[in-house]
């Protein structure tokens, strides 16, 4: 049997092309002199492909000098590519889909517009583009469902062309999803690939472990976080603008810990308690939550909210999570001057290392009272969403925990309030003597601006 460095060039070319993963190229270029040797062009190819197509996105891009709109990339562009040398598609390791059609645009719009212009229309394929992708579709396809998946095809459905993607691209880690109608799309468009694909024939995202999505307003948007938080690769979540229209009958329908997801996290939503408590069930041990709810300055939407009560909505993760939490992050504005009643049931949690939380959820401001029911696992408290005139709040809460220290709080290493609108000379005097309290009582006092920059005056650097 002839060893591997005395096999001929053209078979390791076809190695180095064909058969191995893009993880393992570089690697395989150290396994033997012969093959170091013939390295040079194979690693630069492998480079190529993998900064190319590592990250796909279909977003509009405008020129920040002069405010042109560039056309966005295909998928369809990316899925010739693909079917032309399937190895592209191992390359592939995140999608960001801003939206796709559902239909052709029309052909005389056209004539209206300018060359660039004309760039952004989605009309019609080549013949031959058309023909690549019929015969794609042949190939991936149960004959029952293939008249209809040409059909859209022929229409101008992307949905063919994504479904199609998802296939071609087994390696994607990251998905993000970005118009409003796109998660409840792609979740109709992934329940009817599954259906749709032949046997044998890989599931699609078999190995996603991130996404984030835009959900938008619909009438249950926690059936597509529970359809994703369902895949068993899936690791992270991250929802924004989650509307129902109808708060009664979003339930998730995730099973009882079925999901494998660690971290989720939720942006301006209308999500009530109920049905937070329905979706968390299905977890199996969350270990990051983060719930922030901004204030929004339309009238017309701010009463989509439901009453948003901090409180009931940590007694409910507390619940699911009492074991398994080690990070917080929960934020949200004051929208009409009426302080929250301060959030209580922190201390339950066995494993919470680390807390960012908003000033008034933990400090009531026209009353002055602080919650001191900090779990004694926390390390590192981050207390966000402070005006410099709220400084005497930043004391209060500061003075109470240093009262709890020694008692309660044996791991604690850092308070660190946030300031949204910087600190003047007099505050950092302030700070700075409380800073020296802070530090009797065995944990660091630090001053950060909101972006993030540490003002340096009570710490050593961020």
């Amino acid at each position: 049997m002839a060893r591997f460095s005395e096999l001929p060039k053209e078979i390791v070319a076809e190695v180095w092309e064909h058969v191995l993963a893009p993880e393992d190229v570089e690697s395989f270029a150290r396994v033997c002199k012969q093959v170091h040797g013939q390295a040079a062009s194979s690693l630069r190819l492998h480079r190529q492909l993998r900064d190319k197509y590592t990250m796909f996105s279909n977003e509009d891009t405008t020129d920040k000098y002069d405010g042109t709109r560039y056309p966005r990339d295909r998928p369809s562009n990316l899925l010739k590519d693909i079917i032309a040398s399937p190895h592209i598609g191992l390359y592939v390791q995140e999608l960001h889909l801003q939206s796709w059609y559902f239909r052709w645009e029309p052909a005389d719009f056209a004539t209206t517009l300018g060359p660039l212009e004309q760039k952004f229309l989605h009309l019609p394929y080549s013949n031959r583009c058309l023909d690549i992708f019929k015969d794609a579709l042949s190939s991936s396809i149960i004959s029952t469902e293939l008249d209809f998946w040409t059909f859209e095809l022929e229409n101008g459905n992307e949905d063919s062309i994504v479904g199609l993607l998802l296939l071609a691209a087994p390696n994607v880690l990251k998905l993000e999803l970005n118009k409003n109608d796109g998660p409840e799309r792609f979740r109709r468009l992934m329940v009817s690939l599954a259906t749709a694909t032949k046997p044998g024939i890989p599931a699609s995202l078999r190995k996603l472990k991130h996404i984030e999505c835009d959900v938008g307003e619909t009438e249950a948007p926690l059936h597509f976080v529970a359809f994703m938080a369902a895949l068993p690769s899936l690791e992270s979540i991250k929802a924004e603008t989650l509307f129902s229209i109808d708060h009664n009958d979003d339930l998730s329908c995730l099973p009882p810990k079925s999901s494998n997801v660690k971290d989720l996290s939720i942006k301006r939503s209308t999500v009530d308690t109920a049905s937070l408590d329905d979706l968390l069930r299905g977890f199996k041990a969350l270990e990051a939550f983060a719930y922030i709810q901004p204030h929004h300055e339309d009238p017309e939407w701010s009463p989509e909210y439901p009453n948003f009560d901090p409180t009931a909505m940590c007694t409910t993760l507390l619940s699911h999570t009492k074991d398994s939490l080690i990070f917080l992050n929960f934020r949200a504005e004051i929208e009409d001057g009426t302080p929250y009643v301060c959030i209580s049931g922190l201390d339950g949690f066995n494993k919470l290392k680390h807390i960012e939380i908003s000033l008034c959820l933990i400090a009531n401001y026209k009353t002055a009272v602080v919650t001191s029911d900090w779990p004694s696992s926390i390390e590192p408290i981050n207390v966000r969403d402070v005006d410099v005139a709220n400084y005497f709040l930043v004391k209060t809460v500061t003075f109470k925990i240093i009262e709890t220290k020694v008692t309660r709080l044996p791991k604690l290493e850092t308070l660190a309030p946030y300031i949204e609108e910087g600190v003047d000379a007099d505050s950092l005097q302030h700070f700075a003597a409380m800073r020296d309290k802070c530090e009797s009582a065995g944990f660091a006092l630090r001053i950060m601006d909101e972006p993030g920059m540490d003002f340096g005056c009570c710490s050593d650097g961020p």
